[in-house]
């Protein structure tokens, strides 16, 4: 894909989403979760810290979690 966003999904919902879409779905720990629910705050909030920090992976759909940045490529440009 050229254009658009990425989400990131709890790890969970990604590997039910990487299953019928057939396609490798970007995942956080399902323990953020709550923290994508609440209003947006300053970046010291210790919830978007978590958020920028947590490791994200790609659930594929055989239901293998892999690297992230394995799977996921940056646009060139």
């Amino acid at each position: 894909m050229d254009y658009g966003h990425e989400f990131v999904y709890p790890r969970t919902r990604a590997r039910e989403l990487a299953k019928l879409t057939k396609q490798p779905v970007p995942a956080m720990p399902d323990e953020l979760e709550a923290s994508t629910k609440m209003p947006i705050k300053p970046a010291v909030d210790p919830q978007v810290k978590a958020l920028k920090n947590a490791p994200l992976k790609a659930e594929m759909p055989s239901g293998k979690e892999e690297e992230a940045g394995r799977v996921f490529h940056k646009p060139k440009g």
